[in-house]
């Protein structure tokens, strides 16, 4: 394998301007990636600079493309974020609409990879499958057969899988189990917050508008986070418009029959807790299968097809956002998981996750899609992990 100007080695025809503009990146990630130096010693230069570098690994006997991002997480002035494919609520939108999403003080995107995967039911289609938090405020749930990678306040990073302990208690001491922003069922209890969208979108059950109680946290809700909330408002029609500021618990008929649901005034308890115990993440993404723990890429039996595949890895100086080309022979392949895995620990990866895949692993930098879909073109996605530049503070005012 080689590093090279993804470009070049695509033979991609330009006008001349623009191949020389790309000869100049590709002669400084040459310098970044010299082969007889460590990668960070090799990048040293560049971090002083912009704090990211952007180079494309390929293999020619298989072949295989690989876009890489490579963040140094010393540069103070870059974030990461998770972004929702309804902006500020559950939906679907292509990476480069998404990255449009984030507000201005967040800074402004300059390279983004698709998220996790996600369901296509109606009407929470764009449902993302994991745990998501953004910004500190949770939005998805964790689902127990999906890993996810997650972030507390001091940048400190895991992997792992969770148990979702997410309940509610009745007045009566009645725990039951909830889940967040998704599809309700006639068994089933749900929570909904803004990232729900305007209302709970489900005609016909039970619902429950909520308002914080005399004392304690309210929102934005957080993982691990426990607090009480009071019935406001009873609406046995569904879907009850969401604010802000307010809390939707919808209730399943067979469950209401089960247990009769509190009325106007009573208070519930709400208990957002999983397995391992989680209370200060920040920043949050679902995916699957993990690739990378501790430095050493998973081993798997069989390790399955080659497809085009995003993946998202760390270590304690660096992050990595990854896509792989796939389903086109004459370009890219595609990689399987294990050979993924063993790229991330390459990379110099502690821990990385694999992330949706096929048509929908796309890679956007600095303003366009560079990395080649498998469908031709970009396809819808239900959420997206985006680097942004944070604006410079104002200078202050003359005396």
């Amino acid at each position: 394998m080689r590093f090279l100007n993804c470009h070049e080695s695509l033979r991609v025809r330009r006008p001349r301007w623009r191949r020389f503009v790309w000869l100049l990146a590709g002669m400084a990630g040459a310098v970044l990636r010299a082969a007889d130096q460590p990668p960070a010693a090799a990048a040293t230069n560049a971090w002083d600079r912009t704090g990211y570098a952007y180079f494309c690994e390929t293999d020619p006997k298989i072949p295989s493309v690989a876009h890489v991002v490579k963040v140094d997480r010393a540069q103070k002035d870059l974030r990461l974020h998770t972004t929702l494919g309804g902006g500020e609520a559950i939906g679907m939108a292509l990476v480069s609409q998404q990255v449009k999403f984030l507000p201005p003080e967040k800074g402004r995107a300059v390279a983004a990879i698709n998220g996790d995967y996600f369901l296509v039911n109606p009407p929470y289609v764009g449902d993302p499958m994991g745990l998501q938090i953004i910004d500190g405020e949770l939005v998805s749930g964790p689902c127990l057969d999906r890993a996810c990678a997650y972030f507390d306040a001091a940048g400190a990073g895991r992997l792992t899988n969770f148990i979702s302990r997410f309940r509610a208690v009745w007045p009566s001491g009645k725990e039951v189990p909830i889940g967040l922003n998704e599809i309700c069922a006639p068994n089933k209890a749900v929570l909904y917050n803004r990232a729900a969208g305007p209302a709970t979108r489900q005609p016909g059950f039970f619902e429950l508008l909520l308002g914080p109680a005399e004392d304690g946290p309210w929102l934005p809700l957080r993982l691990g986070q426990v607090f009480k909330a009071r019935v406001r408002q009873v609406n046995p029609a569904g879907q009850t418009p969401l604010g802000n500021q307010g809390l939707v618990l919808a209730i399943g008929g067979k469950l209401a029959a089960e247990h009769p649901p509190p009325v106007v005034g009573d208070t519930l308890k709400f208990l957002l807790e999983v397995s391992p115990e989680v209370k200060d993440a920040t920043l949050a993404i679902g995916g699957g299968p993990s690739l990378v723990q501790a430095g050493k890429p998973r081993v798997w039996d069989a390790e399955g097809a080659r497809h085009p595949r995003s993946a998202f890895g760390w270590n304690e100086n660096y992050f990595f956002l990854v896509t792989v080309d796939g389903r086109q022979p004459k370009h890219s392949m595609g990689m399987s998981y294990g050979e993924l895995a063993r790229f991330m620990a390459k990379l110099g990866c502690d821990y990385a996750l694999n992330l949706d895949g096929g048509g929908s692993a796309e890679m956007w930098l600095e303003g366009r899609v560079i990395s080649r879909p498998s469908n031709g073109q970009e396809r819808p996605a239900a959420n997206a992990i985006v680097l942004a530049r944070q604006p410079k503070p104002p200078k202050p005012a003359l005396p």
